[in-house]
């Protein structure tokens, strides 16, 4: 094989590797940690008196990642709903309705990356 030919097909193979890198690369970086997720929810008023149902309140919704302690801020609409996209990992999330208090969910978080869509609503209790 002459040193021309070597060149060309050299050239050749580092083309179809980067093509290929260019292909695999986006599906691997959905699976890669630093993927996020989706939950979506309600903070909402429970409880008072019996003729009184859930009722949304606007205000917002605090996820705390709890390996790192940071915060993630999201906003509820006016009928209490709101949508956080958030990296992989489990959280506390706390409600802050708009007329005040603070609002707990019923259980810790755990966000499942490859944008999973899950539903958690942020109850507070009126007694």
């Amino acid at each position: 094989m002459t040193a021309r030919k070597l060149v060309t097909l050299l050239g050749a193979l580092l083309l179809v590797g980067i093509v290929l890198a260019a292909t695999v690369t986006p599906a691997l970086a959905k699976k890669a940690p630093g993927s996020f997720g989706t939950v979506t929810g309600r903070l909402e008023r429970v409880g008072g008196p019996p003729s009184l149902s859930p009722r949304g309140l606007p205000g917002r919704v605090v996820f705390t990642l709890l390996s790192t302690g940071r915060a993630f801020r999201f906003p509820a609409t006016s009928e209490g709903y709101y949508r956080a996209t958030v990296p992989g990992g489990t959280y506390e999330v706390t409600g802050f309705p708009s007329i005040g208090g603070e609002c707990r969910a019923s259980h810790r978080v755990r966000v499942r990356v490859h944008y999973v869509t899950m539903s958690v609503d942020v109850t507070c209790n009126v007694v």
